[in-house]
């Protein structure tokens, strides 16, 4: 309550029992725990969506990449997570721009391919290449049988992916700054001592 989280009904009996009553109520209560801290989307990645629901500013978050990416069509197929994501179109195209210009798959040969191997590919390259794991199976969520709430869990790692992603970019770039400061600096200190000693 004090962490602002409604709590689903989950008592500590429930936790203490879960042998005899089951672990539908502590996956309730760590659904709920994992909305309000994984799944909150920062307003700025979002394209500023005034939008409150973590499902739905997820959503709105990954209409944002893919059309800053070009990915327009694949932007307008993003309605809800029962719908949009089992294709694999969406998970492909935030594999891509992910991937940007490095070419680790091929985008269009994937993208012509069936919806399994469509979905495949992509967790196979969030694997490898964002440090995404297969929480997902490809066969479900093709056939549309994937609970919408996993799906959305899912969809929040890419999210973090990105996140991190862009965080060590600007840390290389304040990185190679001071970096460069300092041999300007070096340069500098040596051309005053060669000139001292001129």
């Amino acid at each position: 309550r004090n962490c602002g989280v409604r709590n689903p009904g989950c008592s500590a009996e429930d936790i203490i029992d879960a042998e005899e009553k089951g672990i539908k109520m502590i996956l309730g209560m760590l659904y709920v725990l994992y909305r309000k801290y994984r799944m909150r989307v920062d307003p700025s990645d979002s394209g500023g969506s005034k939008k409150t629901r973590e499902e739905d500013m997820l959503l709105e978050w990954v209409r944002t990449v893919l059309r800053n990416k070009g990915f327009e069509e694949e932007a307008e197929s993003v309605q809800s997570f029962r719908t949009s994501f089992n294709d694999g179109r969406v998970f492909l195209a935030l594999a891509k721009c992910y991937d940007g210009d490095n070419n680790t798959f091929d985008y269009e040969e994937a993208r012509a391919k069936p919806a399994l191997d469509r979905l495949t590919e992509a967790f196979d390259f969030a694997e490898s290449s964002m440090g995404v794991s297969k929480l997902l199976d490809a066969g479900e969520v093709a056939e549309g049988n994937m609970d919408e709430r996993a799906l959305a869990l899912y969809t929040s790692l890419y999210y973090h992916a990105f996140k991190t992603k862009a965080e060590l970019e600007q840390m290389q770039e304040t990185v190679g700054a001071s970096a460069e400061q300092l041999e300007m600096q070096k340069k500098g200190k040596e051309e005053l001592i060669k000139m001292n000693y001129e």
